[in-house]
């Protein structure tokens, strides 16, 4: 097994990797997605990670977080 074919194996496992943590994600977005936002706010603060960018996702999604200086 030469060095391309080790790289290329690597970069692979790599990529699963991240489309595992992102299928995660989307699964807690769209369980939160039902959470009114008081229930969702509360969820955001005591989660942790993938379950908290899950969250933060739906909060986004419903304005917040996107303070501006206007």
């Amino acid at each position: 097994m030469g060095l391309w074919d080790v790289l290329k194996d690597v970069g692979k496992g790599v990529i699963d990797t991240v489309k595992e943590k992102q299928e995660r994600i989307m699964y807690y977005k769209d369980l939160y997605s039902s959470y009114d936002d008081e229930a969702l706010i509360r969820k955001y603060k005591t989660a942790t990670g993938d379950a908290k960018l899950g969250a933060g996702l739906v909060l986004k999604e419903r304005g917040y977080g996107n303070q501006s200086d206007e």
